[in-house]
């Protein structure tokens, strides 16, 4: 594996803080090689030779190539664009002793203790009102600093820590983001760029501020958040581009 390319992976994947950027990122390389977006709701005519992709409802998207005869010749790969982590419920807000927590749920196959202690964010997409009340406008968001962690108690205040500690996803796993004056939803509106009575809903995710890294004697391990799965969606679209469209 060389540097260059382990880098643009790590690069990729602090640009996919959530399953919606990860479809941004990807849509970046194949806007870059020339492919052309169709939508769901549109007539397609495709041309032989040609390069097109699908976004799927801004959490997905399907990228494929035609060849001399377009009803021929199928070959896939495919990855997830999301990946375990805590997404945070609808009416997160839990004020208890003047501090703010929020609700979240385990999305995935997450490995609670490690999202313990550590400086986290939030990402994803706000709905926001518009002046067709069937079409809301549905924007990108990430907060980009740590705002929230997930604290757990000092040794002294659990003597059995290191002997094993169930965590309770509905007590144990909650992020603190503040004290008394915390708001979530004032924060998320100034990233968006909105008043927080334009918010309808929103789909946002935890994510470890972390950054990605090479390790080892010669370099040959790489350590980042959200490996697993982004990297499976990182090497099928770095192979989908660099592959050739054969006939046969």
């Amino acid at each position: 594996m060389t540097y260059d390319y382990t880098q643009d992976l790590l690069k990729f994947i602090q640009r996919s803080p959530s399953p919606y950027h990860t479809v941004q990122a990807s849509r970046t390389y194949l806007d870059q090689a020339g492919f052309q977006a169709l939508a769901l709701s549109e007539t397609w005519n495709l041309a032989p030779n040609s390069a097109y992709y699908v976004p799927l409802y801004d959490s997905g998207l399907v990228a494929f190539r035609t060849g001399s005869d377009v009803r021929r010749h199928l070959r896939l790969s495919a990855a997830h664009t999301d990946f375990p982590c805590l997404r945070l419920k609808y009416r997160p807000e839990l004020r208890q002793h003047g501090y703010l927590k929020l609700n979240a749920e385990v999305y995935g196959g997450l490995l609670r203790e490690s999202w313990l202690d550590r400086p986290l964010s939030l990402a994803g997409t706000v709905a926001l009102q518009s002046k067709d009340a069937f079409r809301p406008e549905v924007r990108l968001i990430d907060i980009g600093r740590p705002v929230l962690t997930i604290p757990r108690l000092a040794i002294h205040m659990n003597r059995g820590v290191n002997e094993g500690v169930k965590l309770d996803t509905q007590k144990d796993t909650l992020p603190l983001l503040g004290g008394s004056q915390a708001d979530l939803k004032a924060m998320v509106a100034q990233n968006a760029g909105v008043a927080p009575e334009d918010i309808l809903s929103w789909d946002l995710y935890l994510y470890s501020r972390a950054q990605g890294t090479v390790f080892g004697g010669e370099k040959e391990f790489i350590a980042a958040p959200r490996l697993d799965d982004l990297e499976c969606v990182f090497a099928a679209t770095k192979a989908f581009l660099a592959g050739e469209n054969r006939e046969n």
